[in-house]
């Protein structure tokens, strides 16, 4: 109880569903009693345990993308300050404008999954929109596949670049020269990232296409 005041006195907030879905899969794993989980929780089962997985997943992706929608702010406070400083004082700096293309492909590398929870990517809408649902569930599953296979070639490429860039600390070379590992390591976790919530909005599509429940 204290932990949790204090959490909330910083304004500090977990993860809605994180800990919660991570603390019911463990328990599903270590059962006790007459088919029961610690705490009372209901009898291990596939689906059950497949739901618990799909609200982590879902959390982490909700989660990455509050926390790099705190760039945006940073990156708008940055245009403004350089473009007075060039403007006004014709004095302009050498690192703002650098730093907003640094933060901003941060974003976007690590808001990918955020993006893809709530299917906000974009696609032909005015012909996806106009099939029934069941014809949106398999196009989905079809797309899945592809998707599958560009971003498994993005965490294996993207995390052979980022470990040649952390061996030699690679930094970008301009003048205000600021190191360039973070960002290509952004690459193959953000990726990664992507990929889970691809795999869980997979089993949500299959399920309905074959089902016929809401997805």
């Amino acid at each position: 109880m204290g932990s949790q005041k204090s959490f909330k006195q910083e304004g500090y907030r977990l993860p809605e569903g994180l800990v919660e879905g991570i603390g019911a899969i463990i328990a599903s794993l270590f059962p006790t009693g007459r088919g029961r989980s610690p705490g009372g929780l209901p009898p291990l089962s596939w689906r059950w345990a497949m739901a618990r997985v799909l609200s982590v997943i879902d959390a982490i992706s909700i989660w990455s993308g509050n926390l790099v929608s705190a760039i945006n702010p940073i990156v708008v406070a940055l245009v403004v300050y350089e473009i007075v400083r060039r403007f006004v004082f014709n004095a302009p700096t050498i690192w703002a404008n650098e730093a907003t293309v640094y933060l901003s492909a941060l974003a976007y590398l690590l808001g990918g999954a955020y993006s893809h929870y709530y299917k906000a990517h974009v696609r032909v809408d005015i012909l996806y929109v106009k099939c029934p649902p069941r014809t949106r569930a398999l196009l989905d599953v079809i797309t899945f596949f592809f998707t599958f296979l560009y971003l498994g070639a993005l965490i294996w490429i993207g995390s052979v670049y980022a470990w040649e860039s952390i061996k030699v600390l690679e930094k970008t070379g301009s003048p205000w020269n600021p190191p360039v590992y973070p960002l290509k390591i952004a690459i193959p976790l953000g990726a990664t990232l992507l990929l889970l919530q691809s795999i869980a909005n997979f089993v949500r599509d299959l399920t309905f296409l074959v089902r016929g429940h809401s997805r």
